[in-house]
């Protein structure tokens, strides 16, 4: 879906997709309750263009990625939301925002088994929030953790009341 404002998926099924399975640019626009399982590469893809970007609502992301193609299951390319939803078995984050890239709400997730990562912001992404959020089981905790932000002390990205095992700093709640 592309540069698409206001729009709304609900229920959509993307499974045994070689590409990226749900990629939605624009801003204002909603998934809901949608499904990706077995992506040949990243599961949802949000890229907003505005300062609302676009939401993820109750959506789940099974297995993105290959051993030799990395794939995250909820990857922000833009300002956006995710809530309630989950990203089990991806080939590298769970959830990924990515560098440079702000005002991102990830709150009351689920990140298990993610290789590089559960929730992981990328360097120079600012001004997001990643709260009340579950994350076990991610990377293998020396290099990839449950949670990760690659900034110095978190700038002013905001970490509360998430349940992990480990974390990449210790500004990291």
């Amino acid at each position: 879906m592309d540069d698409q404002v206001g729009c709304e998926i609900k229920y959509f099924k993307a499974i045994d997709s070689r590409d990226k399975a749900i990629r939605i640019r624009g801003d204002g626009n909603i998934i809901t309750r949608s499904l990706c399982q077995n992506a040949g590469n990243d599961c949802f893809e949000l890229r907003g263009n505005g300062p609302d970007g676009n939401t993820a609502e109750w959506c789940t992301a099974i297995k993105s990625g290959t051993p030799e193609e990395e794939a995250q299951g909820i990857q922000f390319r833009g300002p956006g939301h995710a809530y309630k939803c989950s990203a089990i078995g991806s080939s590298a984050e769970g959830f990924q925002i990515q560098e440079g890239i702000s005002n991102v709400t990830i709150e009351g997730c689920l990140a298990i088994n993610n290789a590089l990562g559960g929730i992981v912001i990328g360097a120079g992404a600012t001004n997001n929030s990643v709260k009340c959020n579950i994350a076990f089981a991610n990377g293998d905790g020396i290099t990839y953790f449950d949670l990760s932000d690659s900034n110095e002390n978190c700038d002013d990205n905001v970490w509360e009341r998430n349940k992990f095992k480990n974390s990449s700093q210790p500004c990291i709640h």
